[in-house]
């Protein structure tokens, strides 16, 4: 399941998934951090403004669980 939802092509549904494994603690970290790896790789490349906009805001609260939830160190260093 982790495979399918890191190799689908970005979209609401697919950010939405992604947050609901957050519940999951049997979820490993790095999924996370492929999964947003991915994401802010194809997040430019989305020709349509308006779906951009709305993939990025999503994306931001995503990542602000995955950060909220200690799965990723945004620490420099």
């Amino acid at each position: 399941l982790l495979d399918i939802v890191a190799q689908s092509q970005l979209s609401l549904s697919v950010l939405h998934i992604a947050s609901q494994l957050m519940c999951f603690e049997s979820v490993p970290a790095t999924f996370f951090r492929n999964f947003i790896e991915k994401a802010m790789k194809n997040l430019p490349l989305i020709k349509d403004t308006k779906q951009q906009r709305q993939l990025v805001r999503c994306f931001c609260f995503f990542l602000s669980g995955v950060y909220k939830k200690g799965f990723i160190d945004l620490a420099v260093g």
